[in-house]
């Protein structure tokens, strides 16, 4: 495992992690996008199965998220738009570069997956596997008392405390601290209803999403309160063009109790859910 500076387009350096096989011939490059506000770190696990079974895992922190995280987020400008048009675009670029030769698939998390559609990379990959990736639309979450919650959160408490702090500070119970650019993108679009391609659309020169064409694979959990029937339908009105193979994964059908929007990534998901991630690769 080895750390890489990658400085993109627009002159910001992120933090990389590039996990590689024992094997001189891996099989192919796996960029993995983050969800919103997560530390890559939260995917080692993973990540290093994948490693395990002969893939390069390239791993990174968004601008404004841990080790890309400036010395303070209290006067830091961003939008959720630079994820997509700038940091994920230049480590396709340097995956390009560095590993010539081999395919590169796509591997994203929830907001991960949103910001493909702003890459300019967008047909390097060979495969693209989204995972509890959907419109994000906090007045589609279920149960209603999980929606309620979250809206009163983002309404009425979030704008509080950006005003006090300039940014969402993570000790409050918001997870990772939230730049404020990012914080205002989410809480925008929710309270406008809408697609968040159409909002982000407006932030850039240029976006993607009526133009990408290819198979997209998406994985949904019943149990996830985030990506629900309504927010998954709004998958496929951001990616217009593309073909689209929804997969929904019942706990039961995997013999556990429950995966949620997060639970992929641990542990319990290991024997039964990443081997057939790995066959979605291979297939």
């Amino acid at each position: 495992m080895k750390k890489v500076i990658i400085t993109t387009e627009d002159d910001y350096n992120i933090t990389t992690l590039i996990l590689t096989p024992k094997s001189s011939s891996p099989k192919a490059v796996i960029q993995f996008h983050s969800g919103t506000v997560t530390k890559k770190e939260f995917y080692f696990k993973l990540a290093n199965y994948l490693t395990d079974q002969n893939y390069i895992v390239v791993l990174f922190d968004y601008r404004g998220v841990g080790e890309s995280k400036p010395k303070s987020l209290k006067n830091f400008e961003m939008s959720i738009s630079d994820w997509g048009e700038y940091d994920s675009s230049s480590v396709t670029s340097w995956i390009i570069n560095e590993y010539p030769h081999l395919k590169i698939h796509l591997l994203a998390h929830s907001m991960g997956g949103q910001i493909y559609g702003l890459m300019h990379h967008w047909n390097a990959f060979d495969k693209v596997i989204m995972l509890t990736t959907s419109s994000g639309n906090f007045n589609k979450f279920t149960p209603n008392t999980y929606k309620w919650k979250v809206k009163w959160t983002a309404i009425m408490l979030f704008p509080l405390i950006l005003k006090i702090f300039n940014y969402l500070p993570g000790k409050y119970g918001v997870g990772d601290d939230w730049p404020k650019g990012v914080a205002q993108d989410w809480i925008k679009n929710s309270k406008e209803n809408g697609l968040m391609p159409n909002f982000l659309h407006q932030k850039v020169s240029k976006s993607y999403y009526h133009s990408i064409d290819k198979k997209i694979t998406a994985w949904y959990f019943p149990d996830d309160p985030m990506s629900t029937p309504e927010t998954i339908k709004e998958l496929a009105l951001s990616y217009p063009k593309a073909e689209l193979n929804i997969k929904t994964i019942h706990p039961s059908d995997v013999e556990l109790s429950s995966i949620g929007h997060l639970g992929l990534f641990k542990n319990k998901a290991k024997e039964r859910l990443w081997p057939m991630l790995v066959k979605e690769f291979e297939s």
